[in-house]
């Protein structure tokens, strides 16, 4: 059997949707924007808690 490039999407897309749909997003969609524009936004799924270091260093 040959995995497609489709099949390969759906592996990563539908756990993430889960996990997504788990936390309480309401619209999938815009949550992944959410998380495109702010990648740090994701931290939280995953048990991380992200706080920037304002001072720079």
């Amino acid at each position: 059997m040959t995995v497609t490039a489709d099949v390969h999407t759906a592996i990563a897309r539908n756990p993430a949707t889960g996990v997504l749909k788990t936390a309480g997003a309401d619209d999938v969609a815009e949550t992944t924007r959410a998380i495109r524009d702010l990648p740090e936004r994701a931290l939280p799924f995953f048990g991380i808690n992200y706080e920037p270091d304002i001072s720079g260093t």
